[in-house]
């Protein structure tokens, strides 16, 4: 796995995963962070930002967990650029906008707020989130909870 995606230790729930994980949470960051976007109103830090997509994301994550209890947790997100699908389909999400500015600003502010969590993340140029749970669900041979 570790030629697939890079990884960041998690001291709260151990790394990525191990044998002995007997429940594992995976996150698609990108589907939960554009839900909790475009489902919110504009909130403002105290600098003027627009946090909404973090308030909503962290809101979604601590329901999730404390819902499911998972052992280890990881989260997955897509890397800026082109991906591997649009070589098989070159119209593959043709007809999609851009991630809108307001929400890509957001994104620094998520990843250090997950680090500072120690929530493992994983992320590979040119593979979508979808790709990287996929795998790592199958590698890990039990019934993981998908978000």
């Amino acid at each position: 796995m570790r030629t697939i995606v890079r990884q960041r230790r998690n001291k709260t729930f151990g790394g990525i995963y191990s044998m002995a994980t007997q429940s594992l949470m995976l996150i698609d960051g990108n589907s939960i962070v554009n839900r909790a976007f475009f489902a919110l109103p504009m909130l403002n830090d105290r600098q003027g930002h627009n946090v909404n997509a973090v308030f909503g994301f962290v809101n979604i994550l601590l329901k999730a967990l404390n819902a499911y209890k998972p052992d280890k947790l990881i989260v997955a997100f897509d890397k800026h650029g082109h991906n591997f699908r649009k070589d098989i389909y070159p119209d593959y999400k043709a007809n999609r906008h851009g991630m809108p500015d307001d929400l890509a600003s957001q994104m620094p502010v998520l990843h250090e707020l997950l680090e500072k969590l120690h929530v493992s993340v994983v992320e590979k140029a040119g593979i979508e989130a979808d790709d990287i749970i996929g795998t790592i669900s199958k590698s890990f041979g039990g019934n993981p909870y998908v978000l």
